[in-house]
């Protein structure tokens, strides 16, 4: 997906941030709309406003590690550093 985004206009894509999503997902997805200048009919930004409310709400009883998916964070840094510097993140 980093790769292909590269090659589209900016104008023919966008990319949420995750951590926006879920701290928002009612603005995040606003975003999107108005980056691709559609119109959000109503019922659409009630659903949205419903389901941010639930996630204000919302607290995860879990913690996952890298190790439980298989992963480290050597290999993310070595296979994905390119992504990573692209976004401003640490290595």
């Amino acid at each position: 997906m980093f790769k292909f985004r590269q090659r589209v206009p900016a104008s023919q894509c966008y990319c949420i941030d995750y951590r926006d999503l879920v701290q928002n997902p009612r603005k995040a997805i606003e975003k999107v709309y108005t980056h691709f200048g559609w119109q959000m009919e109503q019922a659409c930004y009630d659903r949205l406003e419903a389901a941010t409310q639930r996630q204000r709400e919302f607290k995860s009883k879990h913690e996952y590690t890298l190790e439980e998916f298989g992963l480290s964070k050597e290999w993310i840094q070595q296979e994905l550093g390119e992504v990573l510097d692209a976004h401003g993140l640490e290595r």
